[in-house]
C-alpha cells in the first residue's frame, strides 16, 4: 500500500448543543406538544451523534489498517534485508573456504618440489 497522498478526513465533528440544534433556551417545557417537539430534537441530535461516532470508528479502522499494513511492510524489508545478509555470509564463506584451500594446496605443491629436489641432490651425492 502506498500511503503517500492518501487523507482521510474527519470533517464537521462538532456536537456542540448548537451543532446539533438543542439549545436549552429552544426547549419549551409547558405542554405536551412543546415537550415532544424537545424530545424529538433531542433524538434528532443523538442520531446525529450516533452518525459521528460512527464515523469516527470507520476512521479508527482506516488507520488501524494503515498501522498493520506499515508494520508488515516493515516486517517484510527487514526480513529480505535478512535473507540477503545470509546469502552474502555464505557466498563470503564459501569463497573464504575456497581460498584457504588453494593456498593449502599450494603449500604442499611446493614441501612436495622441495623434497624431491633433497631426493635428487641425495642420489648425485652417493
Amino acid at each position: 500500500m502506498n500511503a503517500s497522498g492518501s487523507t482521510i478526513n474527519l470533517g464537521g465533528l462538532s456536537v456542540s448543543s448548537e451543532a446539533l440544534d438543542v439549545e436549552q433556551s429552544d426547549m419549551n417545557m409547558s405542554s405536551n406538544t412543546s415537550i415532544s417537539e424537545a424530545i424529538g430534537k433531542i433524538d434528532e441530535a443523538i442520531q446525529r451523534v450516533d452518525s459521528k461516532r460512527a464515523n469516527l470508528g470507520a476512521v479508527h479502522n482506516r488507520f488501524e489498517h494503515g498501522i498493520e499494513n506499515l508494520s508488515n511492510v516493515i516486517f517484510n524489508t527487514q526480513a529480505a534485508r535478512s535473507r540477503v545478509k545470509d546469502a552474502n555470509l555464505a557466498e563470503q564463506t564459501i569463497e573464504l573456504t575456497t581460498n584457504n584451500m588453494l593456498a593449502d594446496t599450494a603449500k604442499a605443491m611446493i614441501a612436495q618440489a622441495n623434497s624431491k629436489k633433497k631426493t635428487i641432490l641425495q642420489l648425485i651425492q652417493q
